[in-house]
């Protein structure tokens, strides 16, 4: 991987996370992704098609809606 090691994260000091490192320069990244994201995303963009499908369809709907604001 290009001279890059991934290593565990472990815990220390009981609540706090540490990672091992070598004497000398290193430079670290953490990275976190978000449980759930990519299905949240999938059901808002679902959800957004059928708002929009059934809007064009009974432009009725619409009319008396925005003749009561």
């Amino acid at each position: 991987m290009n001279g890059k090691k991934k290593v565990n994260i472990v815990k220390a000091n009981g609540m706090y996370m540490a990672v091992p490192l070598e004497v000398g320069y290193n430079k670290i990244v953490l990275s976190y992704t978000i449980p759930g994201l990519k299905y949240g995303m999938m059901i808002s963009g679902l959800a957004l098609v059928v708002l929009i499908f059934f809007g064009k369809k009974n432009p009725k709907i619409q009319k008396e809606t925005s003749s009561k604001i």
